[in-house]
């Protein structure tokens, strides 16, 4: 940084993430409408966020959107989903039912969460989730690979044969993945049958792709569960720090499949909704508007936990697609108004700087750091690597623990720093991702956590007297940083299930961190998904009477839905 010109390095002193700027990006839009209360102050807040959503949400026990909620909880969700990942909707899912439990003191006969299916193409990402499988579903759920596998053999032929080269012009692409688009929604009829299979990774075998619950089949369908999926689709064509190729990146040929198969199972009334997450710049309400049309109501805005008060950067486009054939929609119409609903439940002013994620022990961030060293060809033992974190030998442990350009970009992320608390006093904390260059495409540093992408090397940077340390944050603060319970104990919500999976995986943290750099943030997630879902209620066959309220008698027996 030391040639870089006054002006550069002035604008990237602008670009450092501050806890004021930050939260007030978005609040300042509805600085009329709200008074937003204070966000994550302290390690029990990370144990405790799901009842924080709950209660947005559920402010008084006899409002219509508590009881729709409550009615959910007893008759259960049924989760699909692709793109699948660390499959961030069954855990956000699975921690706001015992948020719900825990709040209307309330025991379901069923399972809350049921998942039928997972599927991804990835090696890591098929790894976990058949451990996944294996330890929290007794290997009964199943996993598919590429989502073009569930498609007849005749049709993956002419997708091959129409998916443009790689090296033909931007435009001559993008026309290429438009005539596949509309080939797939044109012919959805038979592309995407109700029993379609696909090789499932788990059982060996072909497997029904849409399994349902079969305690599903013994229930009138108003107390059958809520039928969701949901895709945290592919943002390399879409990302600063992807492609930037839009429509025409490959990745619109999976996405062409799973929109136009929701389309048709929408219109087989055999699912309700549908989520999609993607990087911000990502069309979600004009595609999925223009996919749907009447069939379904189409609400999208873009969200992050900073805006939630969570110190984490990580602005997202979240859209919900409703089925108006079996399901009523209670909500606002318009997605600007709903907006603003959702902001005035869920976003917080920020208080807590980055370095509240994390909550490794120093035994745990020595550990992982020796791991480091040794995938790097360092011989190391722990109480060598020990030593030298106790002797504070900076010199010697990033020699250690990152290559030659990873110290280098290192020495310009302390030095903007540094001068970055010349300039200011006011300063709360300093993250910065090693892995990615000062002033580059990358995420900022500041006093939040910087934005995760598939590799990354977390600091803390403090300043003690005259010298600049550094904390290394652990594979499971990144994972934390989303919102994942990796650390503590809490009497309502237990550790994640991914602890333990992913220790029986045993994954490298670079792994980890490329998991996690993939997925989905929890507290926005589960705000978003919640909201939706408590402005829905079941449609009642034809010829059933309609009820007075949303949610139905609610006595004795399992209350019920209504139009």
């Amino acid at each position: 940084m030391a040639n870089l010109t006054t002006a550069k390095r002035r604008r990237m002193l602008q670009k450092v993430s501050s806890l004021d700027a930050d939260s007030a990006q978005e609040q300042q839009l509805l600085a009329g409408s709200h008074t937003f209360r204070p966000g994550l102050r302290t390690p029990e807040d990370l144990l405790s966020w799901p009842l924080d959503v709950i209660q947005s949400l559920c402010k008084d026990p006899g409002d219509e959107i508590s009881m729709r909620l409550r009615h959910r909880l007893l008759c259960g969700i049924a989760l699909n989903t692709d793109y699948s990942g660390l499959d961030c909707p069954r855990e956000a899912l699975e921690m706001g039912m015992q948020a719900l439990q825990h709040h209307f003191e309330a025991e379901p006969e069923r399972v809350p969460v049921w998942v039928g299916r997972t599927c991804d193409k990835g090696s890591i990402q098929k790894k976990l989730q058949r451990e996944v499988s294996l330890s929290c579903d007794d290997d009964s759920r199943c996993h598919f690979e590429d989502i073009l596998d569930r498609l007849p053999p005749e049709s993956q032929t002419w997708i091959r044969a129409a998916t443009p080269d790689k090296s033909l012009p931007r435009e001559q692409r993008a026309e290429a993945f438009k005539s596949i688009r509309e080939w797939l929604m044109d012919n959805r009829s038979w592309l995407f049958p109700s029993n379609a299979t696909s090789f499932c990774i788990v059982h060996r075998r072909q497997c029904l792709v849409h399994p349902q619950d079969p305690a599903d089949f013994a229930v009138p369908v108003v107390n059958q569960r809520l039928r969701l999926n949901v895709a945290g689709v592919t943002c390399h064509a879409w990302s600063c720090e992807g492609s930037n190729e839009g429509d025409a990146h490959e990745s619109e040929i999976p996405l062409a499949v799973w929109i136009a198969e929701r389309v048709a199972r929408f219109e087989r009334k055999e699912e309700d909704m549908a989520f999609l997450e993607c990087t911000p710049k990502f069309p979600a309400k004009e595609k999925l508007g223009q996919a749907f049309g009447d069939l379904a109501s189409v609400f999208a805005w873009i969200d992050g936990p900073e805006w939630h008060g969570w110190p984490h950067r990580r602005t997202r486009v979240l859209a919900v697609v409703v089925n108006t054939l079996t399901l009523d929609w209670h909500g606002a119409q318009d997605s600007d108004d709903l907006k603003e609903e959702y902001a005035g439940r869920f976003h917080r002013q920020m208080v807590a700087a980055g370095d509240l994620l994390l909550q490794a022990s120093e035994e745990e961030r020595v550990e992982e750091m020796m791991k480091i060293a040794v995938a790097r060809k360092n011989n190391v033992t722990m109480d060598e690597m020990t030593q030298i974190v106790r002797l504070q030998d900076y010199d010697k442990l990033s020699s250690l623990v990152f290559p030659p350009g990873g110290i280098q970009r290192m020495q310009g992320w302390i030095q903007l720093y540094q001068e970055k608390l010349k300039e200011t006093n006011k300063l709360r904390a300093f993250l910065c991702d090693v892995d990615h260059s000062v002033g580059g495409k990358g995420p900022a540093g500041g006093e939040l956590w910087p934005t995760q992408l598939t590799h990354g090397s977390v600091l803390s940077l403090r300043q003690h007297e005259d010298q600049t340390t550094w904390l290394l944050a652990t594979a499971k603060e990144h994972l934390g940083a989303l919102g994942c319970r990796m650390f503590g104990d809490s009497p309502i919500f237990p550790k994640s299930k991914m602890a333990t999976v992913l220790a029986n995986c045993d994954f490298l943290p670079s792994q980890v961190k490329q998991l996690s750099g993939n997925s989905m943030h929890l507290r926005t997630q589960l705000a978003f998904m919640l909201f939706a879902i408590g402005y829905v209620s079941k449609k009642k066959p034809a010829g059933q009477l309609h009820s007075l309220t949303s949610w139905g008698d609610d006595g004795d027996s399992l209350p019920h839905d209504s139009l």
